[in-house]
């Protein structure tokens, strides 16, 4: 029996989820991590009594149960000096008329960050990520402490008195998105821009009329073929200035450049652009709101390709670390990185507070077929979301070419590269997979082609249903 048959809709090990035999005794940092991974997360479930590669139940009896529930307890004592909440509940099932438990540990994500960890009389902060649980990055480290109560970046004070004069650009904009409504100073009070003492906090003054410091800079650059390397850049355009003229500037600059098609319809034909408009917006206006401002010396990259354009943002996904690439790109809610700097966005309505733009894009993409639909992915220091061309007969596939490996091949098989690219924008199933090679979906195929993969830890493998699913290790695997 596997835990998605006794919990429906159980899709694997993820952001939020680890399964565990036991509670080792002799190595408890293997899983006193993942609870510090979720608590400096979101939170998550740790099932105790289920393998984790295959998800078969392993089980407790009572006794054993309560002696894992006693472990688990005295641990977090010893280790945490701040020990997160946890919930411990029982669950049962029969095998053959034998009743047996599994331990499930629910860790609520903390209200002060980070949550350290003591071992070996090491302070130790780790992060969940897509399935793993690794230790936190500088950049991570500095976003859980701010997460903690520590004002970020945008929301620091300053000197500088409100003087709505100087923020014609962004009045404006308010002004064009609310039917002609010019907005009042109330505005600035909701969106945390300005203080009880009217000075501006320090996100507010990058919509300033006459700010053209580093911070803001956008690049685009626009390439004759379809990756980096293959060909000259056509052109690169740099601008800094307040975050309403990079917006007009890279959302202009697109426009012009972008491919336009047409569909036949009959006797007529319907235009159509690159990007959906809405979901270019969206990208742009997300890429400015949700950037990293504390890492100096970097740019929100917009690469324009034939086929697609990629919008490479400075800092991880912010709440999430490290996104394995997808295209679900319903399943994600922005966290706010910059408080001020969305606000101003979500009182001029450009952004809601939702946080629904990834689903808007994805409504704009609806009816795309797979090889056009969006994808994101994250990891410690940036996060890049993926427009394919609407007018391209190609789409964006990853290839070969594409990938680049952080550790060896199994064998110099040709068709493991292949199998890589085509997993990695999501989980596949090994018939999926043979059915793109053009073989046979065997045991054989199995054992010498997906397990060497998944036993070079290039392949994860996860569940849908009672089926194995597969997909590329980003840790190991990335795009060029």
């Amino acid at each position: 029996m596997t835990l998605d048959e006794l919990i429906p809709d159980y899709l694997g090990e993820d952001l939020h989820s680890e399964c565990k035999i036991l509670l080792d005794r002799d190595n408890p940092l293997g899983w006193l991590k993942t609870v510090d991974g979720f608590a400096n997360g979101a939170g998550g479930t740790l099932f105790v009594g289920v393998e984790d590669k295959t998800y078969q139940l392993i089980g407790f009896s009572l006794a054993g149960i309560d002696k894992e529930k006693l472990l688990f307890a005295k641990a977090i004592a010893t280790h945490f000096a701040y020990p997160p909440s946890y919930l411990v509940s029982t669950i049962p099932y029969k095998v053959r008329e034998k009743t047996l438990y599994l331990l499930r540990i629910d860790i609520a994500e903390s209200e002060k960050k980070p949550v350290i960890l003591k071992y070996d009389g090491m302070p130790m902060v780790f992060i969940r990520r897509d399935g793993f649980t690794n230790a936190a990055s500088s950049e991570e480290l500095m976003n859980l402490a701010i997460s903690g109560g520590v004002p970020h970046f945008d929301q620091a004070p300053t000197d500088i008195p409100f003087d709505e004069s100087k923020f014609g650009d962004y009045l404006s904009f308010y002004t064009e998105r609310n039917g002609g409504k010019k907005p009042s100073l109330k505005v600035f009070f909701h969106a945390g821009a300005i203080d009880e003492e009217n000075l501006l906090k320090k996100g507010a003054t990058l919509f300033l009329d006459d700010y053209e410091g580093q911070l803001t800079r956008v690049d685009l650059n626009v390439f004759s073929g379809l990756t980096r390397g293959d060909d000259r850049i056509v052109s690169s355009l740099s601008f800094r200035g307040n975050l309403i003229r990079c917006y007009r500037f890279i959302h202009e600059a697109i426009c012009q450049r972008m491919n336009r098609g047409f569909i036949k319809q009959g006797d007529s034909r319907i235009d159509i652009d690159a990007y959906p408009e809405r979901a270019l917006f969206e990208t742009i206006i997300n890429a400015l709101a949700h950037r990293d401002y504390t890492l100096d010396g970097t740019q929100i990259s917009f690469d324009l390709f034939p086929n697609r354009l990629v919008v490479t943002t400075p800092g991880s996904m912010y709440g999430f670390g490290r996104v394995q690439p997808t295209r679900d790109l319903t399943s994600f809610r922005s966290k706010r990185r910059n408080e001020v700097i969305c606000g101003l966005f979500i009182m001029s309505k450009a952004m809601e507070g939702k946080s629904t733009g990834f689903e808007k894009i994805a409504q704009e993409y609806a009816s795309a077929d797979l090889a056009h639909k969006p994808y994101i992915y994250s990891d410690n220091n940036q996060s890049v979301i993926v427009l394919p061309d609407l007018t391209s007969d190609i789409g964006v596939t990853v290839t070969d070419k594409d990938l680049v490996l952080s550790k060896p091949l199994p064998s110099q098989n040709a068709e493991f590269v292949r199998i890589l690219g085509f997993c990695y924008t999501g989980f596949r199933s090994a018939k999926e997979i043979a059915d793109f090679l053009g073989v046979a979906s065997s045991s054989y195929f199995r054992k010498n082609v997906l397990k060497p993969l998944l036993d070079a830890s290039l392949l994860i493998e996860g569940k849908k249903g009672n089926s194995s699913v597969y997909k590329t290790n980003a840790d190991f695997v990335s795009i060029r």
